[in-house]
C-alpha cells in the first residue's frame, strides 16, 4: 500500500478503492441497535450527503457513491432489525 501525502491523494485513493466501504460494511451489517442505525441514517442523509454541505464538500464529491452505498446498507440493516423486533417482541 502506498503512503498518501495529501488529503486530495487520500480522497482519490479512497474513491478508486473500496477500502472505506470494505472497512465499514462488516461493522454496519452486524449492528443490532435500532436507535444507532436510525441516528446513522440521519447523519448520513443530513450531514454527509445533505445539500447544505454540497458546496463546501465539492472536494469530497468522489466519495459520494461510497456514502450512498453505505446509506443503502444501513437502510437495509435497519429494515431487517425493525422486522425482527416486530416479529420477536411485538407479535408474540
Amino acid at each position: 500500500m502506498r503512503i498518501v501525502s495529501s488529503t486530495h491523494d487520500f480522497i482519490n485513493f479512497a474513491c478508486r478503492s473500496t477500502y472505506l466501504y470494505d472497512t465499514l460494511r462488516p461493522k454496519l451489517v452486524h449492528e443490532t441497535n435500532i436507535d444507532f442505525l436510525c441516528e446513522l441514517v440521519d447523519i448520513l442523509k443530513m450531514e454527509v450527503l445533505g445539500e447544505q454541505h454540497s458546496r463546501r464538500s465539492e472536494s469530497l464529491a468522489g466519495l459520494r457513491p461510497t456514502f450512498e452505498r453505505i446509506l443503502a446498507d444501513v437502510h437495509e440493516r435497519l429494515t431487517f432489525r425493525a422486522r425482527t423486533h416486530i416479529r420477536d417482541e411485538v407479535c408474540y
